[in-house]
């Protein structure tokens, strides 16, 4: 039977693809998924749908950690969550702060971990300066949370609270 047509043709259709590629169109699904429910108001499906995606990111950057596509689909999805733990009609409670701070400087940690492995790889340290960028950001947008966190500071978030203040 090998040698119907059916089966050559069928055989010739079944091409094997890149499984970075493959993951990567995966990850894409997901955030534009999350993307269309956060769009469409369904916060708690797009929170769901953009834990996948990180799920989904990390696989790519356990493949190819200085792939410019891995370090972005990493920052894309904890951003994207951070943005979706802030979706708020009113002014973000300490819980929406917390979480979306959480997943910030979660990315920013990871991927600081990257950088010490690839130090010079330019992808990784623009990612690395988007991250850091980012916590930077929120806690000037949220001093009254950047004051909070004065209470209780790490090491590594002191100098951007100080900053953040002054």
């Amino acid at each position: 039977m090998t040698n119907s047509p059916i089966y050559r043709s069928t055989t010739l259709s079944l091409k094997p693809k890149d499984e970075y590629t493959v993951d990567f169109a995966h990850w894409e699904t997901l955030i534009r998924g999350g993307n269309t429910q956060y769009e469409q108001g369904g916060l708690f499906s797009a929170i769901g749908t953009y834990h996948q995606a990180i799920l989904a990111a990390k696989v790519l950057v356990s493949m190819a950690p200085a792939k410019k596509e891995s370090l972005t689909a990493l920052l894309t999805s904890y951003h994207n969550l951070a943005d979706a733990y802030l979706s708020s009609e009113t002014a973000p409670c300490n819980t929406q702060l917390s979480l979306a701070y959480g997943a910030i400087t979660e990315v920013e940690g990871l991927i600081d971990t990257i950088e010490r492995q690839l130090p010079r790889h330019p992808h990784v340290v623009r990612c690395s300066s988007i991250a850091r960028q980012q916590r930077f950001v929120f806690l000037k947008r949220y001093p009254h949370f950047a004051a909070l966190q004065c209470e209780h500071p790490t090491r590594s978030n002191l100098q951007y609270i100080k900053k953040a203040l002054h």
